[in-house]
Order: structure tokens, then sequence, then C-alpha cells
């Protein structure tokens, strides 16, 4: 402490325990902030995410939070830090900002809420108890370090927790000896590379680090991150998205600071969209509002429902060889899905370095995105099936592409060049009469057409986008170098389910796509947002120029899981090839 001559009561004793293990009652209970714009002081009130951020720190896990501007992610990382270098010792905390000023600014913050404990005896600063008492001895204090220290028998300075603070320079290399690594506004860092690697240097060592950021573009670190978490492969850190609506914040409140902004500026200041620097294939203020998540949009949610209601009757009715159903003949395309299906080369073997994805998407007749899939795991052989000769006897496997058209029957364009012309041939048409696959072959010409058509789609909002993966990869879908060419950027990025999505619009358009109703009118439209096990009803934020995207109770699972049921092999002891049904033109 940091007069060792001052005798602690019991109930400061017990205090300092209770803080010594739990930051998050350290901090509600001791801990506060500065205001600048109201000149005021106050109590520190954590929010959801900030409490689910110190889980993940207390767990030894590493975390990236993509976030809208203002909601005080920078604020939990420095109260973090002011708990944990004056209860641990050894502690090699580095922060890392964009410019020298940031750099200051965030070391401050460390500084005032170490500075300012109090116990909050009244919600007054001026008024609550000093708990000086509970702090170390301050060893260095200066523009870039601050550190606490621990006393030997002699009063010499015997262990010490820092806090460095820097620009991501040459020097972000000190990161290989920090136990935690902050990089704040990692998206604007000047060397993300640098500060990528302190991170993954920091975790090699056992350490933690925490990157939050708003989006600023596509193709750097911070990005590929995102997409990588947003598609379930972030096996070494957490991922967390915080709209501004968890934050405390208002829309009058943000109406005011975005005034004067341009659409796009918003959507990516507060929304948490990346908008290309590029030629984007995608206009991004009309993507955005067709973009709705079932689980935020109870409209979409119910339509994909009911349409599947109306699918699962119709096929009811085959088995019973009755087509008609509340008194009316049922049409075909009324009851089936359109879907359209792209084909990755697939992993030959386990340790294959393959990232294309295989692709399958399905729309309802009102062009609803009703399902997505997307695997990059899968062999080819997984994905399209074949028939092989063992023992005797022909052992037909399921292809995956065969399992998905059979849960959601109906017109199928497949994509045939390359390993596509395999998904074609080894395809078993359901023996539904609502179904029938198409080849289409993407060459230059028809690429063009499918994407087109997609973009018309897009901007005149008649088509539901609901797979956050899918939405993902049409946010950086780009034009290329000569007219007519489109294709995802370099780095890690996919055009496998914007392909696959276009072949379904496809199907749609040439079977008669009926425009899906929003209840009385769009600008009415109802969001349902999940956040922490509570449902908050926002209303509907910044109309005329999109939705906004917010973090959600699983938002890092993606709704285009798929866990098929039942056998994916039947053996047959005398399979007879004459009785495949060919697919049909």
């Amino acid at each position: 402490m940091q007069n060792d001559n001052i005798s602690l009561s019991e109930y400061q004793l017990k205090e300092l325990a209770k803080c010594y293990i739990d930051p998050i009652y350290f901090i509600e209970n001791y801990c506060w902030i500065e205001v600048k714009e109201q000149s005021k002081i106050v109590p520190a009130e954590l929010y959801g995410y900030q409490k689910k951020i110190l889980t993940w720190l207390l767990n030894g896990d590493s975390g990236l939070v993509l976030k809208s501007r203002r909601v005080g992610g920078s604020t939990v990382i420095a109260l973090y830090l002011a708990w944990l270098i004056n209860f641990r010792r050894g502690i090699n905390a580095l922060l890392l900002s964009r410019n020298e000023d940031a750099a200051k600014k965030l070391l401050n913050k460390v500084k005032f809420s170490f500075f300012n404990i109090r116990k909050r005896t009244s919600d007054d600063f001026a008024l609550a108890e000093d708990a000086s008492w509970m702090l170390n001895h301050v060893a260095v204090n200066n523009q870039q370090l601050f550190g606490v220290g621990w006393q030997d028998a002699e009063g010499n300075i015997a262990s010490t927790s820092e806090v460095a603070s820097l620009t991501t320079t040459s020097e972000s290399g000190r990161g290989d000896s920090a136990t935690f690594v902050f990089m704040d506004e990692m998206a604007f860092l000047p060397d993300q590379e640098g500060a990528a690697r302190a991170a993954r240097l920091t975790t090699t060592r056992g350490g933690s680090w925490v990157a939050v950021s708003t989006p600023n573009g596509v193709g750097n670190p911070f990005h590929a991150w995102c997409m990588r978490a947003e598609r379930h492969e972030n096996k070494h850190y957490k991922f967390l998205k915080v709209h501004w609506s968890e934050a405390g914040m208002t829309s009058d409140m943000i109406e005011s600071a975005t005034e004067g902004l341009t659409d796009a500026s918003r959507l990516q200041e507060m929304e948490l969209q990346f908008l290309s620097s590029g030629d984007p294939v995608f206009n991004h203020v009309h993507l955005a509002a067709c973009y709705r998540p079932p689980e935020e949009y109870a409209e979409v949610r119910k339509e994909i429902e009911s349409f599947r209601e109306k699918v699962n009757a119709y096929t009811e009715s085959l088995k019973s060889s009755n087509l008609v159903l509340d008194g009316n003949v049922l049409s075909l395309n009324d009851h089936m899905y359109f879907s359209g299906v792209d084909t990755a080369v697939g992993k030959l073997t386990k340790k294959d370095s393959k990232r294309d994805y295989h692709s399958f998407t399905a729309l309802t007749l009102s062009g609803v995105q009703a399902y997505a899939y997307h695997d990059k795991q899968m062999t080819l052989v997984e994905w399209t099936g074949n028939v092989e000769q063992m023992a005797g006897r022909s052992v037909r496997h399921i292809g995956k592409v065969s399992e998905l058209h059979s849960q959601f029957p109906g017109l199928m364009y497949l994509e045939i060049n390359g390993p596509g012309q395999a998904a074609y041939i080894n395809h078993i048409v359901p023996d539904d009469p609502r179904c029938s696959v198409l080849p289409r072959n993407t060459n230059f010409k028809t690429k063009e057409q499918l994407i087109r058509q997609l973009i018309l789609a897009v901007e005149s909002h008649a088509i539901v986008i609901t797979d956050p993966f899918t939405f993902q990869c049409m946010s950086v879908y780009q034009r290329g170098a000569s007219p007519g060419k489109y294709g995802a950027p370099q780095g890690d990025y996919y055009d496998d389910p914007v392909m696959s999505l276009a072949l379904a619009w496809s199907a749609l358009l040439n079977s008669g796509a009926v425009e899906f109703t929003w209840g009385n009118s769009t600008d009415n439209l109802s969001r349902e947002e999940k956040a922490y096990n509570e449902i908050i009803n926002v209303e509907s934020r910044m109309s005329g120029f999109g939705p906004s995207i917010v973090n959600t109770k699983n938002t890092n699972e993606r709704i285009s899981s798929y866990n098929p049921a039942g056998d994916l092999m039947i053996i047959e002891d005398e399979f007879d090839l004459g009785k495949i049904r060919e697919p049909r033109f």
C-alpha cells in the first residue's frame, strides 16, 4: 500500500480481498471516469459488453472488438489496467496508439483511474470516501510509462507492474516482452502488421491482447481478423460487435454527432460496416438496406418460417397424392425454393490449406434468403457425392449438394466450371415434381449477367440477405481492371457466397419473383435486438440510408451452420446406375 504504516481495518481488509479477486467489483465500487464534455467526474458504470471483455481477460483470453464510435472501448481497458498493475506483480502492459497525442491520452486514462480511487459512498466525487489506502507505491510516472512497485523489508522496490503507451513504430517491437497488449483503434494504426506481431508474440508467451476499432476500409489486418471471426474461424481470440445502442447512446445523440456526414460515412462510423476503398460492385447504402438478419427482424423470420410451412405442407400433400390444400390447386412455384450452388476444389487432405468455399443459397419466392451454407473444410467428394464399387456391390455416397436440394426442394442453378462439373454429374435430383437442376457455365459473359442482375436486385431492394457471411463477402466484392470483371479483392476474401446468391437470384428471376412486403411500409420496419440475454426494442434508426447493424447474443455463430440428420451413405447390394434420376434441363 502507499503507506505501509497504515493499519487496515477489518472492513478494509475484506474490501481489499474483494477487489483483488474481482476487477468488476473494484471498478463499480471504487473507480471514476472523467466526462470532459460535461466537465464532470462520474462513477464508473460498466455496460454488458464491457463486463464481457473483463471476463475474457480474467480467463486469459485475447479479444477483438468491432465497435461504433464513442462506446467506451478504451475506457474499460484503462480501468482494467488500473486494477491489474495495482493488484498483480510483474505486469508489463503495452498500449499501442495511432499517434503520439493519442498515446498520451490513453496512458492518462490509466493514470486518472488509478489516482482517483474513491469508495462510492456518494455519486458526487467530492463527497465520496477516499480509498488511497488501497493503492500501491508509484514507481515511475512520465508521458510514456506509468508503474507501481512493491517494497521489500529495506524499503526498496522489489517488484513492479508497468503500463507503457507507444505509437505503432519500430518501438512496438517492445511487445515481445509484454504480458498484455492493447491496440486502440487498430484499423487506424499506421503499422498494423507491427501491432499484430506484438499481439502474436504476447500470446505465445502466455499473455493476452485486446484490439478495438471502428471499421476503416477493407484489406487491412483488423478487417481480415473480423472477417475470420464472422466465419467462426477465430480459434485464438474472442470476437465481439458493439453497437452504439449498447453503450447508453440515443438516436438523438447519434443524429447530432453524425450531422453533415455522408450516408456511407455514417454506416462506417456508427453502424459497423466496412466500406471498400476500391471499386465496390454493390452500393454500400443499398446493400445495408437489403441485410435483414432474421434474429433481428421479426418480419423476415416470420416470412422464412411461413414459407417453410407452405413447402412442407406441399411435400406432405405429394406423399398422399393430394395436390389440393385449403380448396386451392397449388402452384409449384409458390411452394418451392430457388437455389444456387458454387463448388470449390475442396480439401484434398485434412492438412490441406485450400481456402475456397463450397457455397449454397436458397431463396423464397419473394426473394428472401431462407438459408445459406458455406464450407471450406469439406472434400470435393463429400460435397458432390460419388458411386464406388466395394466388395462386389455398389456404394452410393450422397453428396452435400444432393442433401441440401432435398432439404430445400425446387429449382437449382448449379455452377459447372471446373469442380462444379463433378457436382452436376453426381447430383441426385429428389423424386419431387418441384425439383430440377440447371447447369450454369459462369464464363465472362454469363458471370457479368449474373452479377448485373444481383446489382439491380440490391439497388431496388428486391432481395433480402439474411446470412452475415454472404453480406460480408458482398461488401468487399469489387470490379476488376477491365469492364465486366468481378471478384473478391486479393487476400482473405471470397466470391463464392456472392456467386451462389447470384445463381439463386437468377433462378428466381426466371420463375417469377414475388415482392416481399414489410408490413405497412419499409419505414416502419420493426427490429428485434438481442444483447446479452436481454431483448431490447429499438426503433428503426437513421431511416433513409439503411438499417443499423448491431451485436446479437450469438453474434459469433453463423446462422448458416448446418448439421444434417441421417446417414450420408446408402449401401445397396445391386445398385442399378440406370435408376439414378438424371438432372433435367
